[in-house]
C-alpha cells in the first residue's frame, strides 16, 4: 500500500522535470537510490536493527515507490534520445525498436524477478531477499554507467553503408513515384518536364542529406 502511494505522485512529477537535466544522470541517481531503498525495505541483514525494523521497512517501502519511477518511466525516452540524432530521418525507427527492446526487456524481468525472489525467500528468507535485489540493482547501474562511458557518438562503417543504400533506394523510389504520376511518354515536352522534376527531387534529397550529416 505504501510503495504504490508513493509511485503515483513520483511519476506526475517526472513529468515537470527541467528540460535541460540530462536523463541518463537522473536514472543514475535514482536507480542507486533505489538499491539503497532496498536495503531498507528487509531491513538488511549487514546491521542490527531490530529495535527500529517497523521503521526502517516503512522508510524504504516509501522511498522505493518514489524512485522506481525515475528508471521506469525515464528508461524508454533515453534510449530514444541516445540515437536519435544518429538516425534524423527514421524517427519512426528508432521509436519502434527503442519501444521493442524496452518492452522486450520489461517481459524478461516480469518473468525472472518473481522466479528470482521466490527462490532467494524460499532458501534465505526476505531480508537476505532484499538485500540481494538492491545488489543486483547495484549491477544494472554499474553496466549503465559502463555502456555510457563507451558513448553513443560512434558509427560503424557498416552502418555508414546501411544508410548510404537506403538512401539510393529512397531516390529511387521517388524517381519511380514521379514517373509513374507523370505517365512519362514519348513527348518531348512532357520528358523535358519529368526530368526537371526528378532533377529537383534529386538536389533536394542530397541537400537535406548533406545538412543533416
Amino acid at each position: 500500500m505504501l510503495l504504490p502511494a508513493a509511485y503515483i505522485p513520483s511519476a506526475i512529477a517526472l513529468d515537470y522535470l527541467p528540460k535541460r537535466w540530462d536523463k541518463r544522470m537522473v536514472i543514475i541517481i535514482g536507480m542507486i537510490c533505489c538499491a539503497l531503498s532496498l536495503f531498507a525495505v528487509g531491513p538488511t541483514t549487514l546491521i542490527a536493527a531490530e529495535d527500529n525494523t517497523l521503521r526502517i521497512m516503512v522508510a524504504g517501502q516509501i522511498l522505493l515507490g518514489l524512485f522506481i519511477p525515475v528508471g521506469l518511466i525515464l528508461a524508454l525516452p533515453s534510449m530514444v534520445e541516445s540515437v536519435i540524432t544518429l538516425y534524423p530521418n527514421q524517427v519512426s525507427r528508432v521509436n519502434n525498436l527503442s519501444s521493442g527492446v524496452f518492452n522486450t526487456a520489461n517481459g524478461l524481468g516480469e518473468v525472472v524477478g518473481p522466479m528470482f525472489g521466490a527462490a532467494m525467500y524460499e532458501d534465505y528468507g526476505f531480508r537476505v531477499t532484499s538485500d540481494a535485489t538492491a545488489l543486483v540493482t547495484f549491477g544494472y547501474v554499474l553496466v549503465f554507467i559502463v555502456v555510457l562511458s563507451r558513448g553513443v557518438g560512434h558509427i560503424p562503417s557498416s552502418l555508414l553503408s546501411q544508410d548510404k543504400e537506403g538512401e539510393e533506394a529512397d531516390l529511387k523510389g521517388a524517381s519511380d513515384y514521379v514517373r509513374k504520376k507523370l505517365d512519362i511518354s514519348d513527348d518531348g515536352s512532357q520528358s523535358s518536364r519529368s526530368e526537371s522534376l526528378l532533377s529537383s527531387s534529386g538536389r533536394s534529397h542530397f541537400s537535406q542529406h548533406s545538412t543533416t550529416n
